[in-house]
């Protein structure tokens, strides 16, 4: 499989969306996405994941994404190799090389790829650019999810880094801390930045 086959055609009325239709959504999301067979060979990516990456479409597809992407698959360690392992998604910051042999940061989110019958037959992982999440942050702008802390501490700009991953996580978090120090700030935040930020944010004493 080489990418997405515009020549099939999904039947609407049955839950499925055309091809094109869907491959207009893939190429629209601002995060980059690439999905990878159980040999890790680059099976799809999107327009956001080779810009950041300075790649072109054709050298990536087909090629093992440790020869595009410099990640040892090998590695226990490896967050593709895991996932598929394992089957549970991963959220973890790490890095990848772009076409020139420079490395780039990024947070990076793998989950496990199925067929229809429920084998796996790959993964599929997104991330973000950590560059372009510190410009965001380091900003003027006062509409952005950091605008209410005003902080020069190097610990807090470390946390600000992890905070898109964590955000990501459907799971319960615990911040600790003295009054005073900022939790509630933290937790609107992490709100913000979350699927859930057109929700209400309840905060409960």
């Amino acid at each position: 499989m080489a990418g997405f086959d515009d020549s099939v055609h999904a039947d609407p009325s049955a839950g499925g969306l055309p091809p094109a239709l869907l491959l207009k959504m893939f190429n629209s999301v601002p995060e980059g996405v690439f999905a990878v067979d159980t040999d890790y060979r680059i099976i799809a990516i999107n327009d956001s994941a080779l810009a950041t990456l300075e790649l072109s479409r054709r050298r990536a597809l087909g090629a093992r994404c440790q020869d595009v992407l410099g990640v040892d698959v090998n590695a226990e360690s490896n967050a593709l190799r895991r996932t598929m392992t394992t089957g549970e998604p991963l959220n973890l910051n790490t890095s990848f090389r772009d076409s020139l042999g420079r490395r780039i940061a990024v947070t990076l989110s793998t989950a496990v790829l199925r067929d229809d019958a429920g084998r796996t037959i790959g993964s599929v992982a997104t991330f973000v650019d950590l560059a372009k999440v510190h410009q965001y942050y380091e900003s003027e702008s006062t509409e952005g999810p950091f605008r209410d802390i005003l902080t020069g501490d190097p610990n807090m700009k470390q946390l600000f880094e992890i905070l898109p991953t964590i955000s990501r996580s459907s799971s319960s978090i615990l911040i600790l801390g003295e009054t005073g120090t900022g939790k509630n700030l933290m937790a609107r935040t992490i709100h913000r930045l979350s699927a859930r930020a057109k929700a209400p944010f309840i905060t409960v004493n």
